[in-house]
């Protein structure tokens, strides 16, 4: 069975076709083509046993016009792009700098069907010409829902100069549901402006995954950034130092359902993250998350951080406080094989007193396990340690 939307884009597409003016020629349809099309439409409303050979051979003609069709060009604000369809390489300001419209790229609802085309079938993006930027916004969303997409070439020249510094740039879906392997922010200035890189790469299915440029620095919120996608390693930062985030207050659901993912290693300190929940939930192949370098001051909710991890082995949340009133809900629920356990005193405290099943590792098990502290060379059970009077707010690394 074909698809109602599928009959309803290509027809759409082949009506584009029918006019659409490309290098060296006009494409499409004969007269005779066109209507037959028209008349395809007028059958595609009687009888169901006929609608689906009309689709069929809807479709066909179509197919046909995409096959013929070379390149094509528009426009975004002041910016050219041309799409060369033989090599699915779309080019963006090919020949001078320029600046960007006012809306996210190609989001025109007057266009939309020629846009639909490229998204489509696009896999490669070369940015030739410095790109100015007319808002904060118009890079959220830029290459999402282009399925084939995997390279993206010349991020750095993108320019924010026409941007006031406190903006908040929005990167927010900018490679959502692509195949994107690597993006290069090098050159770009992005200052001190805080950035959203919410969903920024959610549901990108590639494992091997690399990115530069980017001022980890910088970040305001990052919930779902690399949610469902398939990246198998990552760091978080950059990898010979630990950077300072002080505007980062959201990573809910960063990295949910990523089912490759087996080791984060975290290197930015973010003091202000207030939001964690389900964070790495359904992660079933994860093996080590070392968060110690987070050192919130002020989780106010963690439920379902590390729910049905079920491979997860080292849990490291050193130096993290959590807030009056916190939420932790199956924060650890299904995590039956962490051994390593890493968590500042004052929050196992907290966590044991919350009273929700789920709260800390293996918290149900019985009988109740014993973990044990090298620095002060003591089993004792999580009702134990809670309990434990410690000089200030110590960080426990604990083993079963």
């Amino acid at each position: 069975m074909i698809s109602l939307s599928r009959v309803t884009r290509r027809m759409a597409a082949l009506a584009l076709a029918s006019s659409l003016t490309v290098t060296g020629f006009t494409v499409g349809l004969s007269t005779a083509q066109a209507d037959e099309v028209t008349q395809d439409n007028y059958e595609l409303a009687s009888t169901d046993a006929q609608v689906t050979a009309n689709r069929t051979h809807t479709l066909a003609l179509a197919d046909t016009a995409v096959a013929n069709t070379e390149s094509w060009s528009g426009d975004w604000g002041d910016t050219h792009w041309i799409y060369d369809a033989k090599h699915a390489v779309l080019i963006i300001a090919p020949d001078r700098d320029s600046t960007s419209g006012d809306s996210p790229f190609m989001e025109d609802a007057e266009k939309s069907i020629q846009e639909w085309f490229v998204k489509t079938y696009v896999k490669k993006v070369v940015i030739a010409h410095r790109v100015k930027l007319a808002n904060k916004n118009v890079l959220k969303s830029m290459f999402s829902n282009c399925p084939i997409l995997s390279e993206v070439e010349g991020l750095g020249k993108l320019s924010l100069e026409l941007l006031p510094e406190e903006d908040v740039v929005d990167l927010s879906s900018m490679f959502s549901r692509t195949r994107v392997s690597s993006v290069d922010f090098t050159g770009v200035n992005f200052g001190k402006r805080p950035l959203k890189t919410n969903s920024m790469f959610y549901g990108n299915p590639i494992a091997d995954f690399a990115m530069k440029g980017l001022p980890w620095e910088n970040l305001l919120s990052a919930s779902n950034m690399f949610a469902c996608s398939g990246i198998k390693n990552i760091t978080v930062g950059y990898p010979d130092t630990v950077v300072k985030a002080p505007m980062l207050s959201a990573i809910n659901q960063m990295f949910m359902d990523c089912k490759n993912l087996s080791e984060v290693d975290w290197r930015i300190e973010a003091p202000n993250v207030i939001g964690t929940y389900n964070m790495f939930f359904g992660d079933t192949a994860l093996t080590s998350a070392d968060l110690n370098n987070l050192k919130s001051q002020n989780i106010l909710d963690s439920g379902g951080m590390f729910q049905d991890c079920t491979s997860l082995e080292h849990a490291l949340l050193g130096g993290s406080k959590f807030s009056s009133g916190f939420r932790a809900i199956n924060m650890f629920s299904n995590a039956p094989k962490i051994k390593h356990f890493s968590i500042d005193k004052e929050t196992l405290s907290k966590l044991y007193r919350y009273g929700d099943n789920g709260r800390l590792p293996r918290i149900d098990a019985q009988p109740a396990l014993r973990w044990y502290d090298e620095s002060l060379d003591q089993y004792l059970t999580f009702a134990e340690w809670a309990a434990y009077q410690t000089d200030g707010n110590r960080t426990l690394d604990l083993d079963a």
